[in-house]
């Protein structure tokens, strides 16, 4: 998706992505198991360079338990949506009154008011030259 998304004509760049310090460690993981060692290097450094990094500290982690896990649980089986990293994630879109996020993950579809990009089909058309 990163190689369809620099190759598409998507207005902003990824100086103008916000990533937590958790999202940035998720994506080194995923990477490294599908493209290898050397090239998830070279796409950490990509976004560790390139875009806002957030860190993720404690007054996040606790505003995302209490306000998006503890408020967003199922009724018939007390659990949440998602887990904390996704909420932490929530949390600070909300700070930064983010609207799209660029996620695989399903459960972020029901999130209301959240725009979901994952691929260059789903990028809204103000977001494209």
């Amino acid at each position: 998706m990163y190689d369809a998304l620099s190759r598409s004509r998507y207005r902003i760049g990824f100086k103008d992505f916000y990533v937590s310090n958790l999202i940035l460690i998720e994506t080194f993981q995923k990477l490294q198991k599908t493209i290898g060692y050397a090239e998830t290097v070279s796409y950490y450094h990509t976004l560790l360079n390139g875009c806002k990094i957030v860190e993720i500290n404690h007054a996040i982690v606790e505003t995302a338990i209490h306000k998006k896990l503890g408020q967003m649980r199922n009724h018939n089986t007390g659990k949440p949506p998602f887990g904390l990293v996704d909420a932490t994630s929530l949390v600070v879109m909300e700070q930064k009154k983010l609207l799209h996020i660029l996620s695989f993950d399903g459960h972020f579809e029901n999130v209301p008011l959240l725009r979901k990009i994952n691929n260059p089909d789903t990028i809204p058309s103000n977001l494209l030259d």
